[in-house]
């Protein structure tokens, strides 16, 4: 067996849609293609710049969940955008619809995922699969043996169920709640669970130590879902009363007991990303960063992204997933770009799903077994053709990290004198988002103009990056011009990088030879540096501190 790979403090992880992916592979080779079938050579070639694989939906979907999906006309309609071709037999069931924590069959079964899992670590990859904590199928084996773990409703609250929300279902002699979340519709294909049955509990640790056989971590569905405030806020008596603990500071540590380098990823919404850190997930799905890409301006995403770098590094950032809608048709071509820069280079984890490299636009339903094939998008390929190979070399695992400040001039023909006697404009004026990642051999500078306009400006060389050396030359290399250029120390320290960026212009830039961050100075934060730039302190530092 092949030693298992260790974790980074901030991975990259490939979200592969396996069911799909599979039916994309048998017709390319015209024969039925399982995970048992895999080589490393058939997975998506960026696989190599990724630490893990998310291979999304690969536990026994319910039969009466396919069923659902077969009759939903609804669902019919929104698969119909993806595939126009739609026939019963695509419609697989919800991937969110379990059966059982078993491989499906159909897929490889075990022996499929565990050959999948010692291929991609014999590469030094990792595997990521699902866990839906908050409910099941409608027809799980649990239900008829341990009904208790389920929460009920009575007759009446099922004939109070109307057309259009339908909350409870009839399963035998009794009656089940559909899992659901406080704000929507329940998910009429599941059961909701009993978050505060310590037996089920004991079961779910047991289920989730067999998991961690066969996978290196899971992405855990909803989790804030069983949180014990959410879970009062949307179920109130019927919920019963709360246990001593955290659902998850209950079964994260058991499952880590047994597997110490297992880890948990916590999708979770409504600002809750601090609570299921300290619940104990390695990370969080990040969707503000996301909403603020999507709907903020520059200001706003600055802000965010202004967090303390432990906290910062143990956030999931994204600019698409299995839930949204695709970045190319979110954002638009040029502005998906700049968005999935900053995703990929911000501190944190990263998500990719799989297709956003090729700027795939339509979503596919977690129902689908099959899905239209796109073709690529240009210039999204060659964006990513470009990045993905610079990032996977330079942006190291482990480096130090600090917002840039841009001061924003309104006539940069008129700047000749040192950077600190600029005028600056309004912090809410300035479109630029800019940030600097110190490595022992090189700095990594990425700047983007998130706006449709012209931005101009001069980066404030930061007092805490210090250049060192006998020689008074910087070699700057530009990833998007394909260019080195040299300027001195001095003039670098002293005046600043000028900068003009198109509407959604970008920058990534290599500099070297002789920086790097003085680690004693990275205690000073933006707010006393920008004290020091403007202020009465003067002095450039221009004394080494490590090597680049």
């Amino acid at each position: 067996m092949n030693k298992t790979p260790r974790w980074p403090s901030q991975p990259r992880i490939l979200e592969i849609n396996t069911w799909p992916w599979l039916s994309e592979l048998s017709e390319r080779f015209n024969r039925r293609i399982t995970l048992a079938d895999l080589s490393y050579e058939i997975f998506p070639p960026e696989i190599k710049y990724f630490d893990a694989v998310w291979l999304l939906g690969v536990w026994t979907r319910s039969p009466a969940g396919k069923d659902i999906a077969q009759h939903l006309k609804s669902l019919h309609e929104e698969c119909r955008r993806n595939l126009p071709d739609l026939t019963l037999d695509d419609l697989v069931g919800s991937a969110f619809s379990i059966y059982e924590y078993s491989i499906e069959k159909s897929l490889g079964g075990t022996a499929g995922i565990e050959h999948v899992r010692d291929l991609l670590h014999k590469h030094g990859k990792l595997l990521v699969l699902d866990f839906v904590p908050n409910h099941l199928g409608t027809d799980n084996p649990w239900l008829q043996t341990h009904p208790e773990w389920f929460l009920q409703g009575t007759p009446a609250e099922l004939e109070g169920d109307t057309m259009n929300e339908k909350r409870f279902i009839r399963i035998g002699s009794k009656i089940f709640a559909h899992g659901r979340d406080p704000y929507f519709p329940p998910w009429i294909d599941t059961v909701q669970v009993k978050a505060f049955s310590q037996e089920f509990r004991d079961e779910y640790v047991n289920t989730l130590n067999r998991i961690a056989n066969l996978c290196d971590g899971l992405r855990c569905d909803m989790a804030m879902l069983l949180t014990t405030p959410i879970v009062l806020k949307t179920w109130e008596a019927r919920a019963g009363v709360p246990l001593e603990q955290e659902f998850w500071e209950y079964l994260i540590p058991k499952v880590k007991n047994l597997h110490p380098e297992f880890k948990f990823i916590a999708e979770a919404y409504w600002n809750l990303e601090k609570e299921m850190l300290r619940q104990g997930f390695d990370w969080c799905y990040d969707k503000g960063f996301y909403d603020r890409l999507l709907k903020a301006g520059s200001a706003a995403i600055r802000d965010y992204i202004r967090e303390n770098l432990p906290y910062q590094k143990k956030l999931l950032r994204f600019v698409e997933n299995h839930d949204e809608p695709r970045s190319l048709a979110n954002f638009g071509l040029q502005r998906a770009k700049v968005a999935g820069l900053l995703a990929l280079t911000v501190p944190g984890a990263k998500l990719v799903y799989e297709g956003q490299f090729q700027g795939n636009l339509l979503t596919v339903p977690v129902q689908l077994g099959r899905r239209q094939v796109e073709r690529p998008i240009p210039e999204t390929v060659e964006f990513y053709k470009d990045l993905l190979p610079f990032l996977s070399k330079h942006m190291l695992d482990n480096g130090h990290w600090q917002l840039l400040q841009v001061i924003i001039i309104n006539d940069m023909a008129a700047v000749s004198g040192p950077w600190h006697h600029a005028q600056v404009f309004a912090e809410s004026k300035n479109d630029f988002i800019g940030y600097l990642w110190g490595f022992p051999s090189h700095f990594l500078m990425v700047l983007v103009n998130y706006s449709a306009s012209l931005a101009q400006g001069v980066i404030a060389w930061p007092i805490q990056a210090k250049i060192h050396g006998d020689s008074d030359q910087v070699e700057i290399f530009d990833l998007f011009g394909n260019r080195t250029s040299t300027r001195s120390r001095y003039q670098l320290e002293s005046r600043g990088l000028e900068v003009a960026l198109s509407p959604w212009g970008m920058w990534v830039l290599k500099i070297r030879p002789g920086l790097a961050l003085d680690e004693k100075l990275l205690e000073i934060n933006p707010e006393e540096q920008s004290e020091k730039i403007h202020g009465n302190e003067k002095k450039i530092p221009n004394k080494p501190t490590t090597d680049a």
